[in-house]
């Protein structure tokens, strides 16, 4: 579960980094940065229709069907979700990425629990927690904010999967300041 978390967290940071170099590169098209976000949104909803939105409607339908959905389904969510929300965000949209991360870690969470039947509440807790903190880089952030979406006898595995998340060092390649990437 904390692996993979980790690598949902490495990939929204992959996409952080290769999508803030892309909206550089652009300059100042804000009209066409803003439409191909879209198009790449649009793209990826018509396959996997929850990488659409935010995620806060979004998370009842996943709680209520998650069997139904698949666990692929709800994996490729999750690692596609991750990817798109520093893209739209970079590329003009508004929003942040608290409520979507948290999202990508409910879907991958259930997706995990489908396939080997595991406790989906446990599934979803550490998945997110991991995720969470490893986007965020602050243990005690992500605990305060998921007090306020998980029960209170999943706070220490909450705390334990957000101190992993934020201190697992990411790879090189991820860290390298803006600045220095000419």
């Amino acid at each position: 579960l904390v692996v993979a978390g980790v690598a949902c967290g490495w990939m929204f940071r992959a996409s952080d980094k290769a999508s803030a170099a892309a909206s550089r590169a652009m300059g100042d098209r804000p009209v066409i940065k803003a439409l191909l976000a879209g198009l790449l949104l649009s793209i990826c909803g018509t396959v996997l229709p929850f990488s659409l939105f935010a995620g806060e409607s979004q998370t009842q339908m996943v709680m209520e069907s998650y069997a139904a959905l698949g666990a692929t389904a709800l994996i490729a969510t999750s690692f596609v979700k991750a990817a798109l929300t520093p893209a739209c965000i970079h590329f003009g949209w508004r929003g942040g990425h608290f409520f979507p991360v948290i999202f990508a870690g409910i879907a991958l969470g259930y997706g995990i629990a489908s396939i080997g039947g595991f406790e989906p509440m446990f599934c979803v807790a550490i998945t997110t927690a991991t995720l969470v903190a490893g986007v965020q880089r602050k243990a005690l952030v992500a605990i305060a904010m998921l007090l306020l979406c998980f029960p209170v006898q999943s706070i220490p595995w909450i705390g334990i999967a957000c101190l992993v998340g934020a201190s697992l060092p990411l790879p090189d390649r991820l860290t390298k300041k803006q600045s220095e990437q000419g």
